[in-house]
């Protein structure tokens, strides 16, 4: 027999106080034999941002000066690629931060686009 405990409920504040937001639920369960109570913890142990397929990833420009642009993108999850000297994100997230304008093209696009012609 076992029974789940989220944070915060009588019987998980003690473990909730020791390991703080990092804790997702508490359960108490009996062995086999019905002689001994087991308590163990579900623990968070990394966060990472999560990227749907298909949303293409774009590479874009930020200027030295723009550190609030840069925390709020590195907050989404946006790396620096130091070959390219740009910045590169989804494609949603580039447009949510109003940095269409900013958006690279790739010379296989420009060829592209002279082809569509």
């Amino acid at each position: 027999m076992s029974k789940t405990m989220q944070p915060g409920e009588r019987g998980a504040v003690r473990l909730m106080r020791l390991h703080g937001d990092r804790l997702v639920c508490v359960r108490y369960r009996t062995s086999g034999s019905g002689e001994e109570r087991l308590t163990t913890i579900e623990l968070i142990v990394e966060r990472t941002m999560v990227r749907k397929r298909g949303d293409q990833i774009v590479a874009f420009k930020l200027r030295d000066g723009e550190t609030r642009l840069r925390r709020e993108a590195l907050r989404r999850g946006a790396w620096f690629d130091a070959k390219t000297g740009l910045w590169k994100l989804a494609r949603h997230d580039v447009l949510s931060l109003g940095l269409a304008h900013r958006i690279a093209v790739s010379q296989e696009q420009l060829l592209r686009e002279e082809v569509d012609r």
